[in-house]
């Protein structure tokens, strides 16, 4: 058997043909599941699910058969797991071998899925799906920690209302948190000509009841591309702390989200070395019980949309 490290890039590919598979449903209202796998049947990209060979496999087209009832089975277990995991906060009925779509409450489920399908997330208008995943990670990233919790999209490009400037955002930030006091070091500018957000995309913190300082910070690094596994350590403090004096009382702690539904064992390195990770799974499971969050509640149109603007 397989460990859950060395098989994590062939299960998270197998995830990604879930993906395929959910996304299907969402374009026709359902599918089946080797909807999951077309492209690669088409492509001729099957071969990790290769059998060991023998001589019962005596011909191409079995070969090929084999690796596509594998490919397919891979993906039903995993859409199994996803319907598990988030019981009814799962947007999708399985019902033997089709997947069903039921449109969620707050459309967090889809609009995650649309961006991890999304190839170009650089370009306009999809550019947009990063900018608003970032924003909507923090508001739900705030929702996990609670009453007498607060949240600041940092990340560029930003509001008017935070600071397009980076020592104006972080400005806002000591305004809003009493914390984070900006101090550069002596050789650095007190007001820095740079719209960048040093790794830094949102920050959401928790007060502990009274005015005073020390808080529980979550300082967030959102992934959105294919290339998401790379990105662990855009986050660095080093990079962070060379601007105040002090950043904050507690440390804080590094937070990692992204639009991707991780397989366990990518899970597990990705809080190895990126911190807490908040993946599609529990972006969604927080967002989905009620009542409404009020300032998640006011961008479920946008996601809405924007889920439509892949779809299209």
């Amino acid at each position: 058997m397989v460990d859950l490290y060395s098989g994590r890039r062939f299960d998270q590919r197998v995830s990604g043909d879930a993906d395929q598979a959910e996304f299907a449903a969402i374009l026709r209202g359902a599918a089946v599941t080797d909807s999951g796998v077309y492209d690669d049947r088409i492509a001729g990209a099957l071969d990790d699910f290769d059998h060991e060979t023998d001589e019962a496999v005596g011909s191409d087209w079995q070969r090929r058969d084999l690796q596509a009832d594998s490919a397919v089975g891979g993906v039903q277990e995993e859409l199994d797991r996803r319907s598990e995991l988030l019981g009814e906060a799962y947007p999708f009925r399985l019902t033997g071998n089709q997947i069903v779509y039921e449109a969620s409450d707050t459309k967090v489920y889809e609009f995650c899925l649309a961006v991890s399908i999304q190839k170009d997330l650089s370009s306009l208008p999809f550019a947009e799906l990063t900018r608003v995943f970032e924003r909507i990670s923090a508001i739900i990233v705030e929702r996990f920690l609670g009453n007498g919790s607060g949240s600041l999209h940092t990340g560029t490009p930003r509001d008017d209302d935070v600071g397009k400037r980076f020592d104006a955002a972080m400005k806002t930030l000591n305004r809003r948190t009493g914390e984070w006091i900006w101090h550069p070091e002596d050789d650095l500018p007190n007001e820095v000509a740079m719209n960048g957000d040093e790794g830094m995309d949102f920050v959401v913190w928790k007060r502990l009841g009274d005015s005073r300082q020390g808080q529980l910070f979550l300082t967030g690094q959102c992934a959105c591309g294919d290339d998401w596994d790379e990105k662990f350590n855009d986050l660095d403090f080093d990079r962070l702390e060379k601007w105040f004096h002090p950043m904050a009382r507690v440390r804080p702690t590094r937070a990692f989200t992204t639009p991707h539904f991780l397989v366990e064992g990518n899970l597990i390195e990705a809080q190895r070395r990126a911190g807490l990770v908040f993946d599609r799974a529990r972006l969604t499971l927080i967002s989905a019980p009620p009542p409404p969050y009020p300032a998640l509640a006011a961008w479920r149109d946008r996601l809405g949309t924007l889920t439509q603007l892949v779809v299209k």
